[in-house]
């Protein structure tokens, strides 16, 4: 069967074949008595012409054509099968006797003028098709005229570019006229800009009004026919995106496009976004400039998941913005889930805005997790019960809205930030929601306390945790590692464990345990020593009894952290249970640490970050970075041959805003009690509608009665009104601490292979952003002799020398992404990360990448540059009054004096003269051209040390400015 000059007979015959190879029985209404011909044609033809099965054909009798179908039924193998009806549709076979078969087939159908649109697509103008057929309107059109038309219009490619349009794609259309290429050197040459419509006319659906809509240069240049390629191609992405009509005059019609078309231009935007950024932006502003009826029609929510045009992230943004003050969170998160998951266009090439969008859903994930959240303990029968449910569900509301306290408090640079006004009344609506919801937590909490006793049964008591937990692991050979973290809350815990994350051989459990009260360091953290005496803890006061230091063990006090290390010694073994704090661990290389530990029963490893930071007011700063540092000493030690830990806490801690109207929220001062943020001390009870009093008797306190008083709800005492981070009280938040017990079956594994983090290029920009580029590669030399090769490992960023100084990544590209505080980062392939630093006060910083997990063996990279730190001043904490023979605290915060510069930083300069010249400008602040030439050793070193001075003084841990006084230059030090 000869179609060779048949094109919409030939298209028609692909489509039955297609059909024919998923359906058995194929059943062709043809109303209209178009194909019979065709089909007739067909039954004669071969089966590598036609069709792969038979063709049975009803011509007026009904009988014949059962009997064919008999005959087709009885063959062994029976192939496909199609049925053409002609005449008939589905009413008039539902009322004849082909019923029964036509059930039993799949129903073909396709209009004369539907087949003809579907033969001319990509090969003939949409507009050509549409004036063929409505010269038919009159008279009827059939198939063979279709054919003798389209024969016609689709010839063989007569030359070399012609050629070319036939096959190519959008994209590479655009990118061979951006870049110069075959067709834009032939269109200048020749002239050729017939073809070029042509071919964007059949093969993509642009109209013929599109080019005099965008461009009426009757010659346009290459550039320009890309321009309007590409809009054409955004413009069908944006509507076939929408959810709505589209508003501005320009689009009407696209919708409407067909498939292919619409698919061939959606891939052809994506592409240009992929790789023409820059043109991209351009095309897309400027066509912006035609939408501006789609800025005032409908609304965000029309808007789909793809950002084609920069305004509609700015809709959506502002319309998240709204739906988080007014009550529609869900929706809120849904634009910005989109917005982040799919790499937004305009967001990857304004790190600010994604900063903007990550803050929206973090806030949008709080209010839709509180209201979600049934975390009612109203209903509760016991301490275990409230404890549980809080465990499952108000846990992740608490670490949300910690990990938005975390996103939120290092946005220094506010102008920057899109709406910042709009996004903070957002936030604060977002917290306000937690506040409410906390407080209602807390009253259920505190009226539960009251009904059943605020001392949980022996399984929840923190009293009991050496004994219950640590001891029994001490039974076996195997080394065990007692971490114990001032104010890791519970649900920070829950992080730690998704950061270690699943390992093999390897039992995790985490449960609750109750901090005793007052939910403070000297009560807490001295009793997870062993002080108990069975169930009852007898406390040491000050001598004005007014303050805790701790609590009275079997031979001794436990009130400072070396009676802790010595009690627990006792049961451990002596002198085979060291203590170190964790960031002498993190310190330590790995030989180091096994002689460390070579001996060692029980290692107590003490961290005090979270809660001296938290009580500096630098908290959020700190509470990400902690939790990886936990995570490092736990790799580290696990790599030393450790396979029992256990990790818990003396108390948790709020998250709060300071009110004004909190100051009236006070118990006055006096002989009868003092008081801290969250709880009072006194020798009598003084329960009321604003606090609950708590007996000692009723702790299992012994000695002299006292009673603790605690605000209801989350109020503090006027002591505490100006802080944000309090602990001491009652509280869920305050008193449910994690027990974290993790038990390797097995020794850590190994990987021969070795990498290497390379840092190509490192740049400061305006506004306290920092950027690098970075890539991690296999050493080589060792690859080929490695049986293993990791596609991927992790790095995170750190500040050299200068703990109280912290980073927040502001964006990720290239073979990197985001993964908490943590780079997940593809081997082989350059990435890009911006950052900014922020501490106590203005410096100048190295950072290092290096690999937090242990998983690979991996070298630090470290750029020669150096950062400035954005210094950021901070909330302080109102000294508290402590009575005279008060004992110091037990956990006293590290000094803030910044550390002296790191000596090692002249090594950066590989040449002597400049080591001498910047050391001469550290030590005295200025050095002159004659010195300098002195030093460096010959005026022509010291022109190529003029021409690489930009570079030189960004390794310097100081800034350099450039005076000329009197005719000679000068450096002198900022």
């Amino acid at each position: 069967m000869n179609l060779q000059h048949k094109p919409v007979s030939a298209a028609l015959l692909q489509s039955l074949r297609g059909e024919m190879s998923h359906h058995p029985i194929l059943v062709w209404l043809d109303l209209d008595d178009h194909y019979t011909p065709f089909v007739d044609a067909l039954a004669q033809a071969k089966p590598d012409d036609g069709l792969p099965g038979p063709v049975l054909r009803h011509r007026g009798s009904y009988l014949d054509l059962m009997i064919q179908l008999d005959r087709h039924a009885s063959d062994v193998d029976a192939s496909p099968l199609l049925v053409h009806l002609p005449g008939a549709n589905e009413d008039t076979v539902h009322a004849g006797p082909l019923l029964e078969l036509y059930s039993a087939g799949s129903r073909f159908r396709k209009a004369l003028e539907t087949a003809v649109k579907d033969a001319a697509l990509g090969r003939i103008p949409p507009h050509e098709v549409d004036e063929f057929i409505a010269q038919h309107q009159g008279h009827a059109l059939t198939l063979d005229a279709a054919d003798i038309w389209m024969a016609s219009k689709v010839k063989v490619a007569s030359n070399e570019i012609e050629a070319q349009l036939q096959g190519i794609k959008l994209h590479a259309l655009i990118d061979d006229l951006l870049t110069g290429g075959s067709i834009a050197q032939q269109i200048i040459e020749r002239k050729e800009y017939g073809l070029v419509w042509r071919a964007l006319a059949a093969r993509f659906g642009v109209p013929e009004t599109w080019r005099s809509d965008i461009n009426r240069d009757q010659e346009p240049k290459p550039i320009e026919i890309a321009e309007l390629a590409a809009s054409w191609a955004m413009c069908v992405e944006f509507v076939h995106d929408l959810a709505r009509k589209p508003a501005a005059s320009i689009l009407q019609g696209v919708k409407e496009l067909q498939g292919p078309f619409a698919a061939a231009c959606r891939e052809a935007a994506a592409q240009l976004r992929a790789t023409d950024k820059d043109f991209y932006a351009r095309v897309a502003t400027e066509m912006s400039g035609l939408l501006e009826e789609e800025l005032s029609t409908g609304s965000a929510a029309d808007l789909g998941k793809i950002d084609t045009f920069k305004f509609e992230e700015e809709l959506l943004y502002r319309a998240a913005l709204h739906g988080l003050t007014v009550g529609n969170p869900a929706q809120a998160q849904q634009w910005a889930e989109d917005r982040l998951a799919g790499e937004s266009f305009w967001l990857a090439r304004d790190p600010n805005r994604k900063v903007a969008w990550r803050l929206v859903r973090a806030a949008a994930r709080l209010r839709v997790v509180i209201a979600g959240a049934d975390v009612g303990l109203g209903n509760c029968s016991s301490l275990r019960e409230a404890a549980e449910r809080y465990v499952q569900h108000g846990a992740q509301v608490d670490r949300l809205h910690r990990q938005l306290g975390q996103m939120r408090e290092p946005q220094i640079h506010r102008h920057r930030i899109p709406h910042f006004e709009e996004l903070r009344t957002a936030l604060d609506a977002a917290e306000a929601g937690w506040e409410v919801w906390a407080e209602a937590l807390a009253q259920d909490w505190t009226k539960l306390c009251e009904r059943e006793g605020a001392l949980p049964c022996s399984e929840l008591q923190q009293r009991r945790v050496f004994d219950d937990v640590v001891a029994p692991l001490l039974a076996d050979d195997e080394k065990t590692v007692y971490f114990m973290v001032d104010a890791l809350r519970f649900e920070m815990a829950q992080e730690l464990v998704e950061l270690i994350g699943k390992q093999s051989a390897t039992a995790i459990n985490l449960a609750p345990r109750l901090a005793e009260l007052p939910s403070v360091t000297e009560v807490g953290m001295n009793v997870l020593a062993p002080a108990n005496d069975g169930h009852k803890l007898t406390p040491v006061l000050t001598a004005s009894g007014r303050r805790f230091r701790g609590f009275k063990a079997a031979q001794f006090q436990i009130t400072e952290p070396m009676a802790r290390y010595k009690a627990i010694a006792s049961r451990a073994g002596g002198t085979a249970s060291p203590h170190y704090e964790v960031e002498e661990i993190v310190a330590m290389n790995a030989t180091t640490l096994k002689n460390k530990l070579k001996n060692a029963r029980l290692t107590v490893v003490h961290s005090i970050r979270i809660d001296t930071s938290g009580e500096a007011g630098t908290g959020y700063s700190v509470f990400g970075s902690e939790l990886d540092t936990l995570r490092r000493a736990w790799k580290m030690l696990r790599d030393a041959g450790v396979r029992r830990f256990v990790f818990t806490a003396d108390h948790g801690f709020l998250l709060r805003r300071p009110t004004a109207a909190e100051d009236q929220f006070s118990i006055t001062h006096g002989a009868h009690h003092d008081t801290l943020a969250r709880y009072a001390l006194s020798r009598q009870s003084a329960a009321s509608s604003q606090q609950i009093a708590v007996s000692f008797s009723a702790l299992q306190y012994q000695g002299k009665e006292m009673h603790l008083l605690f605000p209801r709800g989350l109020h503090v005492y006027q002591s505490g009104a100006a802080r944000n981070f309090v602990h001491g009280g009652n509280s869920p938040q305050e008193r449910i601490i994690p027990v974290l017990t993790i038990r390797h079956k097995q020794p850590p594994g190994d990987d021969a292979q070795r990498y290497a983090v390379r840092v190509d290029k490192a740049l400061s920009m305006p506004g306290g952003m920092h950027f690098v580029e970075a890539q991690v590669d296999a050493i080589r030399g060792e690859l080929e002799s490695s049986l293993f090769h990791a596609q991927e490992t992790t790095l995170s960023l750190e500040v050299v020398g200068y703990t109280e100084v912290q980073h927040v990544l502001i964006d990720a590209s290239g073979g990197a992404s985001f993964e908490g505080r943590r780079l997940k980062v593809q081997i082989g392939q350059r990435f890009a990360l911006w950052f900014r630093l922020h501490g106590p006060e203005a410096r100048r910083v190295q950072i290092r990448l290096y690999h937090p997990d242990g998983n690979h063996q991996v070298e630090t990279g470290s750029p020669a540059e150096r950062f400035d730190v954005s210094a950021e001043a901070r909330l302080k904490p109102k000294p508290q009054v402590v009575a005279e023979t008060a004992a110091p605290p037990a956990c006293a915060a590290p000094s803030d004096a910044p550390p002296v510069a790191d000596e090692d930083w002249l090594a950066g300069y590989e040449d002597a003269g400049q080591r001498k010249v910047f050391g001469h400008i550290f030590s005295h602040g200025v050095i002159t051209e004659s010195e300098a030439t002195g030093m460096l050793g010959s005026p022509r070193n010291w022109r190529r040390f003029v021409k690489k001075f930009e570079a030189l003084k960004a390794r310097a841990p100081f800034d350099v400015e450039v005076q000329v006084v009197n005719g000679e230059t000068r450096y002198t030090k900022k």
